[in-house]
């Protein structure tokens, strides 16, 4: 494996784990308890529902990190992290560079890393490659 898919596989299962791991406990500990009231204070209707809808979203990361669904995976995460960057942490946009605004950048990054795997797909070690080579399809 060359060393640039080397990283991108590298790049894929860290930014899936970060993600997913912030859904996994959402979901264990019930979504609607730890963030439902921060989602009803947003204003989004039906917070509970949203809440349950971040939380799969979020643990849509442990597909990506599998390299299974990438695309999608990685689409699902992009669109997830903007609205946790724009709706939960937008707020802090006026002090980026600062350390207030670390919420704020961490979501961003999350969500471009996100729309670069759904646009690239899985490189190297993944799901996905072991079951396109299997049915001799492209990834």
């Amino acid at each position: 494996m060359r060393a640039s898919t080397s990283a991108a596989v590298l790049l894929r299962v860290v930014t899936g784990i970060a993600v997913g791991s912030h859904g996994l406990r959402k979901i264990l500990g019930g979504a609607h308890t730890m963030i439902g009231e921060a989602v009803a204070k947003m204003g989004f209707p039906a917070p509970e529902v949203m809440a349950w809808l971040i939380a799969v979203g979020e643990t849509t990361g442990f597909l990506l990190a599998l390299g299974l669904l990438t695309r999608f995976a990685g689409l699902v995460v992009a669109v997830t992290m903007a609205g946790v960057a724009f709706f939960a942490n937008g707020h802090l946009w006026s002090s980026l560079g600062k350390g207030a605004a670390v919420p704020f950048e961490y979501s961003v990054l999350l969500a471009v890393l996100g729309l670069y795997f759904a646009i690239t797909g899985p490189f190297g070690a993944s799901v996905d490659g072991v079951l396109n080579r299997r049915t001799g399809k492209s990834a």
